[in-house]
C-alpha cells in the first residue's frame, strides 16, 4: 500500500468513525436552562402594603369578563380588618396575622342582589375565609391557604 493510499484509508476510517459516533449520540438531549427562580415571601409589611385582585378560587383560574367585577382583598394593619368587594357586595371582618399564620373571623357584608353568576362566584369566595390557615407570596400572588392547600390566588390590584 502507498502512503497517498495510506492516507486515504485512514482519512475514510476517522470520517467513518465520526459518522458513527455522531449517529449514537442522544438526539434527545438539550442543553441545561436555568428554571425560572421561585420568589417565595411571607414578609407581613409586603402582605398588607398592597391591594390585592382575586386570579383563581379552588385552583380554577377566573376570567374577569365573566363578572361584573372579581373580588378584591385588603389589609388594614393598624385595625386588623380585612375588607374589599366581590362581584356584587362589599365585605370586612377582622384578621390574626402571625408570620405565615393567618386567620379571619367572622366576615359581615352587604345584602344586595345581583346576577347569578356574580352571586355564585362571591357564595363560593366567601366560603374559603373560615378556612384560611395560612399565606404566602410567590412570584409576586398571594396564596390564601387552608393547610398546604391553595384556597385561592390574588394578584396584586392595579388601580
Amino acid at each position: 500500500m502507498t502512503k497517498h493510499t495510506r492516507t486515504i484509508v485512514s482519512l475514510t476510517f476517522i470520517a467513518a468513525l465520526s459518522l458513527f459516533v455522531s449517529a449514537c449520540a442522544d438526539k434527545s438531549a438539550k442543553p441545561a436552562v436555568a428554571a425560572a427562580a421561585t420568589i417565595t415571601q411571607t414578609d407581613p409589611a409586603v402582605l398588607v402594603s398592597k391591594s390585592w385582585r382575586l386570579e383563581s378560587l379552588g385552583g380554577v383560574v377566573l376570567n374577569a369578563s365573566d363578572y361584573r367585577g372579581l373580588p378584591t382583598l385588603q389589609f388594614d394593619a393598624t385595625n386588623t380588618r380585612a375588607a374589599g368587594k366581590s362581584p356584587v357586595n362589599n365585605y370586612s371582618g377582622l384578621y390574626k396575622l402571625d408570620g405565615a399564620n393567618l386567620s379571619f373571623g367572622m366576615m359581615v357584608s352587604t345584602r344586595m342582589a345581583g346576577p347569578q353568576p356574580d352571586m355564585e362566584l362571591e357564595h363560593k369566595y366567601n366560603r374559603i375565609f373560615p378556612s384560611v390557615t395560612g399565606w404566602r407570596i410567590v412570584n409576586g400572588k398571594l396564596d390564601l391557604l387552608g393547610g398546604e392547600t391553595v384556597l385561592a390566588t390574588f394578584i396584586e390590584k392595579v388601580e
